[in-house]
């Protein structure tokens, strides 16, 4: 493969994790992709619905491009399906409700019962004890509902993927700069 057949399979290599991050929370980045990719490759990629299948497809056209020997062509079709599948499995594979529930009903129980408990050792030291106490307990609740749905929370409750996606982008970079021109 050539320098320049290599140029545009870094460039879709950097835009992934982009159009991952955009389609797992169910919005659109146009402004991003043009930092990476060529103006066509933006257009096509408005015109899909799932974005990150569409990547794929074009990592595979210029793979099959520039084959490389050894590997044929149902592993790497393999390979890329897979990927897909996981990437769709993990998004839409839903947190058991009755998990949640449980969690937040025992702490509930739990914060509502443990004053009666330590009312008589503690007195009204009780009531700020209780408000520290509950504060961290349902702070961790809801750190464990955040962790079981990342990609749609609240926009400020979001993990912060921007540093993942800039971290491949200047990865595939790094990787374009050492390629002979």
């Amino acid at each position: 493969m050539t320098p320049q057949q290599a140029l545009p399979l870094l460039s879709l290599t950097a835009a992934f994790p982009v159009v991952v991050k955009t389609y797992l929370r169910g919005e659109r980045d146009s402004r991003r992709l043009k930092a990476l990719l060529a103006p066509s490759e933006v257009l096509a990629l408005d015109a899909v619905v799932n974005q990150p299948q569409y990547v794929l497809a074009r990592l595979r056209q210029l793979a099959q491009a520039g084959r490389q020997v050894g590997v044929s062509e149902k592993e790497r079709e393999m390979l890329l399906k897979s990927v897909g599948v996981l990437g769709e499995r993990i998004y839409n594979t839903p947190i058991p409700l009755s998990y949640s529930r449980h969690t937040s009903r025992f702490l509930i129980f739990y914060a509502s019962t443990l004053p009666l408990a330590i009312v008589g050792a503690l007195g009204w030291a009780t009531v700020p004890v209780m408000a520290t106490l509950c504060w961290a307990l349902f702070g961790i609740l809801e750190i464990g509902n955040l962790i079981e749905e990342p990609f749609t929370a609240y926009e400020s409750q979001r993990r912060p993927l921007l540093p993942l996606t800039e971290a491949r982008r200047e990865d595939a970079e790094r990787v374009a700069e050492a390629q002979p021109r």
